[in-house]
């Protein structure tokens, strides 16, 4: 169930409490709002995840690796940008 639930975070947004019964044809015994609180709280959603109570819908925070990709990118154009002028350095001092 879990799984699935942290599949959601991929494909929305934000989702209805209701939808999510929909999406995967939940018997409406089962207590969603209760496993996403737990999921939330142990960080197995993406980080700025919450509950709209008032609306009943989940909105999904933004993930991390998207954060820490764009870091990346930004180091290995630097590092690059580096060894270019490094390469340039060496070729006018040999």
């Amino acid at each position: 169930m879990e799984n699935n639930l942290m599949l959601l975070s991929k494909y929305y947004r934000s989702v209805r409490i209701s939808k999510i019964y929909d999406i995967f044809r939940l018997p409406p015994h089962l207590q969603v709002e209760e496993i996403l609180v737990s999921m939330i709280v142990g960080n197995k959603l993406p980080y700025g995840t919450r509950i709209d109570q008032l609306k009943g819908v989940l909105v999904f925070g933004k993930e991390e690796k998207i954060a820490d990709e764009g870091i990346n990118r930004d180091i290995k154009m630097v590092a690059k940008l580096l060894n270019e002028v490094c390469s340039h350095i060496e070729s006018r001092t040999v």
